[in-house]
């Protein structure tokens, strides 16, 4: 072969090479433009996504806000209807006293518009403090009294105290508490304010002639409370909003019944403080239970002699 001819040849393979890398240089580009495209478009869906996201954060929490400034207006017309009442009996039955009627009237009626008035005072006082100790639960600055609590005087002290509303109504309460039941370690007042705040819960919501009872056990190391009454009951669609400060409140304009709607939210913040659980089983018509556990560090002792 001549030189001429080796060189053509070598000339061929050099361009040939030269061809195939520039192929392959080529298909590389196309292969790092399609991954950078595909890498590009999924930045853009997770960004879309991120953003949808906080869209529908937004909007929750948008809800939220609308919802709490509903039902704090809701609370407030609630609360001005509870100060409003007793304090017209208030000023009403005070007018008549002071505006000195006439000797012959029955003097026996000044003994009633007291009556009244002290009712009303009584009323607003228990209101008053049932929003302060809300306050300070909310603030963390209620604190409870380390004490021994003898569960059935302390149930029969709210008996006793509650009486007087079931009267009127004709409402049986009864009670099932054992003499022995271990002595309760917590605050005698709080753990009152909550039998309180229960049973006239039941009382309240519970038609006339019906019945409220209320049994105590030891069980499990713990004790138990249970309120059961033969009320109204409660729907599924409530459940979610009777211990909440603001959203468990009705509308003022609706509601059947007064109450400031602060009972059972007050009850279930300080069972929680005394490290216990409050739970609620009840559906219309056919009444309510409460159950109230106290877990075994909040057993102090057994009591060795019935009382």
């Amino acid at each position: 072969m001549s030189n001429s001819e080796n060189a053509d040849g070598l000339h061929q393979g050099s361009t040939n090479r030269n061809m195939a890398v520039h192929v392959q240089g080529d298909s590389r580009d196309s292969t790092s433009s399609s991954e950078l495209h595909l890498a590009y478009e999924q930045q853009l869906r997770n960004e879309l996504a991120l953003s949808m996201q906080r869209e529908a954060l937004l909007l929750d929490a948008l809800n939220a806000a609308n919802e709490i400034i509903e039902a704090k207006t809701l609370f407030l017309c609630n609360m001005a209807h509870e100060l409003r009442t007793p304090l017209n009996a208030i000023i009403g039955f005070s007018e008549l006293i002071s505006s000195q009627m006439p000797i012959q009237t029955d003097i026996s009626k000044y003994a009633d518009y007291a009556k009244d008035i002290h009712q009303a005072g009584i009323y607003l006082l228990r209101l008053t403090n049932d929003l302060l100790d809300i306050a300070r639960i909310e603030a963390s600055q209620l604190v409870l009294a380390d004490e021994e609590v003898d569960l059935p005087d302390c149930i029969a002290a709210c008996f006793h105290m509650l009486e007087q509303e079931a009267r009127p109504k004709q409402i049986f309460l009864s009670r099932d508490i054992p003499p022995d039941l271990p002595l309760l370690r917590g605050d005698v007042l709080r753990v009152q304010q909550i039998i309180i705040n229960l049973v006239g819960n039941a009382i309240k919501f519970t038609p006339p002639q019906g019945k409220v009872h209320v049994s105590a056990y030891s069980a499990g190391g713990s004790i138990h409370i249970h309120i059961a009454d033969t009320g109204i009951g409660i729907s599924s669609d409530d459940m979610d909003k009777i211990f909440k400060i603001f959203g468990q409140v009705p509308n003022p304009l609706t509601r059947a019944r007064d109450g400031a709607g602060l009972g059972l939210p007050l009850a279930k913040k300080l069972t929680e403080l005394h490290d216990g659980t409050l739970e609620i089983d009840s559906s219309p018509g056919r009444g309510t239970s409460v159950f109230v556990i106290f877990p075994p560090n909040r057993v102090a002792a057994p009591v060795c002699q019935p009382r």
